[in-house]
């Protein structure tokens, strides 16, 4: 049984919470924020599975509101490109300030899950360890704004390739 504890200490190597490196340490409790440390919960592969579930979540919340974002400043300066020849020095730099300002709305959803991919192991490991039966599950908000950015780059792309198409 000791030699199993030990394989485990040796595993999980870092605090879930603060990220302290717990290599040599005597007990179960992190000196550094203080929380007890559940070795077999963190070297448990629902652990990892769901560390990598939310990790990835996060990450294709950053990548698709990202797209989402260039997608939207780039129509957005081909209109007012397009325009301006129509309709020479009727847009200024306000105009062009305006785009740069309406395609900022990224940036909240894009700091969000960059946060929660920073902080997810912490944040499945506090609610495994506060549950009767500790289990690891992905926190829900990853999955919603991921998901909405996912849906929102998809639905442009689409309109977009049906405004092409219609006029190709």
């Amino acid at each position: 049984m000791e030699g199993s504890q030990t394989t485990r200490k040796a595993q999980a190597s870092k605090c879930p919470c603060c990220r302290y490196v717990l290599d040599g340490l005597a007990g179960n409790v992190c000196p550094e924020c203080g929380i007890e440390i559940e070795y077999g919960l963190l070297v448990s592969s629902e652990f990892a599975d769901s560390l990598a579930i939310a990790k990835t979540w996060c990450t294709l919340g950053v990548i698709s509101w990202g797209i989402a974002g260039a997608g939207y400043w780039f129509l957005s300066m081909l209109q007012i490109w397009v325009l301006n020849g129509y309709y020479p020095g009727k847009y200024s730099v306000h105009d062009i300030a305006g785009v740069y300002l309406r395609s900022s709305f990224v940036v909240a959803p894009i700091a969000l899950c960059f946060g929660w991919w920073r902080a997810s192991s912490r944040t499945i490991y506090t609610k495994a360890v506060g549950r009767e039966s500790p289990r690891a599950k992905v926190p829900l908000r990853c999955v919603i704004v991921s998901l909405s950015g996912i849906l929102l780059t998809t639905g442009g792309l689409f309109l977009f390739l049906l405004l092409l198409s219609a006029y190709g």
